[in-house]
């Protein structure tokens, strides 16, 4: 493979990636095949998509528990992604550096496929953004290697579900990057109609570019998250991207916004720009509620910067002290970090902490109680999980092995 010091994403689409589907359809041809077949097929395969994946022997993971893939066999469609998992099993490896330059890239890569062993059937046809990070989450994006003090872009991060729109077989199609088939892709589809995408192709042509795809957030009552659009729904144009998986310039995308604006369904996320500095402060200020956050774009690299508002309605939502000692008390600590968003890991290492300072400092359960709220539901059933805690974990915690 192409050495790691001059693979880019370019190089990764058109040689890698392919690879990848290539190996993967070689085995599984149907969505009846992935459900049959895979868990054999994976054991069988790993060697090769480890390797084409840069995957470190040495690293306490297997490949195909950090790749995922649908079928569209009608269609003769693959989409590689990474799986759920892959980001907490990354981001414990080397501070977060076991996120291969490959690995960024499987996020949202559409193929075609042909018959076993054609590998000229197999061709990008949609994709979406290269893996970005939170702020503070990955070496690169710690404040002490951020120009902290340069003004830099800012685009809304809007709260919907990214889909791809691209054309295939003549006709307007989309996806989601981890589902090619979703139950958003036809009221997607609707909303952006078949115009729109020939328009931005037309107008891309003009300019010299080769339009591929192009990449949004979709608004919607199906794909409703936290933040409300007061009965909005819509599109927000985020990215287009050329035949080679270029990222189309940011001047050009606003031009094809215009030039697709008057059907009515689009919108570009609001820009500002200002420092990193002024962000921070920003995005700890409570009174600023139903907004997600920020992406700001640094050099070639974008950095997620959320509203503690908006971490804090997933921490509402996803974490509580019945959920972790439920978890712990079944030997499953591990699974939650690996399976809990990036944004919600610190919150719950500490909740881990506290409960394991509570249980050293104390000699009894009765003192778990206090950690009940309108959150945790019934008091009841929360004391019961309390006095399990105690009874299954006391020990371990006390001398250290949990």
């Amino acid at each position: 493979m192409k050495g790691a010091d001059i693979m880019d994403r370019e190089y990764i689409l058109s040689n890698v990636a392919p690879r990848i589907v290539e190996l993967i359809t070689s085995h599984i041809r149907t969505t009846a095949d992935r459900k049959e077949r895979w868990r054999y097929v994976k054991k069988e395969i790993e060697p090769q998509l480890a390797e084409l994946i840069g995957l470190d022997p040495d690293w306490p993971v297997k490949a195909y528990q950090l790749v995922q893939f649908d079928i569209d066999e009608s269609r003769g469609l693959c989409l590689l992604n990474y799986t759920p998992g892959a980001h907490n099993i990354l981001h414990d490896i080397d501070e977060g550096n076991g996120w291969t330059l490959v690995m960024r890239q499987l996020r949202g890569l559409l193929f075609s496929f042909g018959e076993v062993g054609d590998s000229s059937a197999i061709q990008l046809v949609s994709c979406g953004f290269e893996k970005f990070f939170n702020r503070g989450e990955v070496p690169e994006t710690r404040d002490e290697n951020l120009p902290f003090d340069s003004p830099i872009l800012l685009r809304a991060k809007e709260d919907g579900a990214m889909v791809e729109f691209f054309e295939h077989q003549g006709t307007t199609s989309a996806t989601t990057r981890g589902r090619i088939n979703t139950l958003y892709v036809e009221p997607a589809i609707d909303l952006f109609g078949q115009q729109t995408l020939e328009l931005a192709k037309r107008s891309a042509s003009a300019l010299g570019v080769d339009l591929l795809c192009i990449v949004t957030e979709f608004i919607h009552p199906m794909s409703k998250v936290y933040v409300e659009y007061n009965d909005w729904h819509g599109i927000y144009l985020l990215a287009a991207y050329d035949t080679s998986g270029r990222k189309v310039p940011n001047e050009l995308l606003k031009r094809l916004y215009d030039s697709c604006e008057a059907l009515g369904h689009l919108r570009f996320p609001e820009e500002r720009v200002t420092t990193l500095r002024h962000m921070a402060t920003e995005l700890k200020d409570r009174t600023i509620n139903n907004r997600e956050g920020w992406v700001a774009h640094v050099g070639d690299m974008m950095v997620k910067l959320k509203y503690e508002t908006y971490i804090g309605l997933m921490v509402a939502e996803k974490l509580s002290y019945r959920y972790v000692m439920s978890q712990m008390i079944n030997g499953r600590g591990q699974y939650m970090f690996q399976t809990l968003p990036e944004e919600l890991r610190e919150h719950a290492w500490f909740m881990v902490q506290e409960l394991k300072d509570t249980v050293t400092a104390n000699d009894s359960y009765w003192s778990l109680y206090s950690f009940h709220s309108e959150q945790e539901r019934g008091r009841d059933s929360f004391r019961q999980i309390c006095r399990n805690f105690w009874r299954e974990l006391e020990t371990p915690i006390r001398s250290g092995n949990i």
